[in-house]
């Protein structure tokens, strides 16, 4: 007797891919809940409170160079900006809206994959709607969480850069 073999279909690629999607959109929904509920702080005492703080210069640093600071040294970026008011510069690597519609740009970071995320509230959607990948902004912000090893900036405004 002949024994006889199924066939059995495979997984489609789409299927997979849209797993893939799924999970990546998920993941970042966790990400940005975080930041907007808590998240891991990394700033020591990071919201001024006091008119002294909210006066306080802002410290100035450049996307790329907060992004490679916590990719090499969490401890050490962390003593350098947590708990200060940054203003930032960098590269638009793209924006989007996060899962309520907030606007949020990504600025180069510590490399192509490892982007600076930072969140704005609605009032800007229209101009980060404007922005194009590779034009260069400065964002004044309170806060920096550190999202799945990649510095976000919260609570912040967009500046011209």
């Amino acid at each position: 007797m002949k024994s006889r073999k199924t066939k059995e279909e495979p997984i489609g690629g789409k299927l997979i891919a849209g797993l893939v999607v799924l999970g990546l959109l998920l993941a970042v929904s966790v990400g940005l809940l975080l930041v907007r509920g808590g998240g891991r702080d990394i700033g020591a005492g990071a919201q001024p409170t006091s008119a002294a703080e909210l006066a306080a210069p802002l410290q100035t640093v450049s996307s790329a160079t907060l992004g490679q600071a916590y990719a090499a040294d969490e401890m050490a970026a962390n003593k350098a900006y947590g708990g200060r008011r940054l203003s930032v510069t960098g590269v638009v690597q793209g924006a989007t809206l996060d899962f309520t519609n907030e606007p949020v740009i990504s600025l180069n970071g510590a490399s192509d994959s490892a982007h600076v995320q930072v969140s704005l509230d609605k009032s800007y959607a229209d101009k980060v709607r404007a922005l194009k990948s590779g034009m260069i902004v400065t964002v004044a912000c309170e806060k920096v969480v550190l999202i799945m090893g990649a510095p976000m900036l919260d609570d912040c405004t967009l500046g011209e850069g």
